[in-house]
């Protein structure tokens, strides 16, 4: 039983760790996007307008309220790939 336990803790911490390194990727890109804005001298509502989503949206990214989903993680990354180029 012990080890059924064990190995129950396990999965809990490689989840807990998974969801760690993804909140800190997003969080990353969060950021660049962020230097992204202030390099090009976009305004919130420009850069809205570049990865296609609300001025709202993009206030909750910003202030870590929500995270932004799979898709526009993809969309925000071809966009910093673009800058960094």
């Amino acid at each position: 039983m012990k080890k059924k336990g064990l190995s129950s803790a396990k999965i809990k911490l490689d989840r807990i760790k998974k969801s760690v390194t993804i909140l800190n990727m997003k969080n990353m890109l969060i950021e660049k996007l962020k230097f992204y804005m202030k390099k090009t001298g976009l305004s919130q509502r420009q850069l809205a307008k570049v990865i296609n989503v609300n001025e709202y949206t993009l206030s909750r990214w910003f202030t870590g309220k929500n995270d932004p989903s799979p898709l526009y993680v993809r969309i925000i990354e071809k966009v910093v790939r673009k800058f960094e180029m």
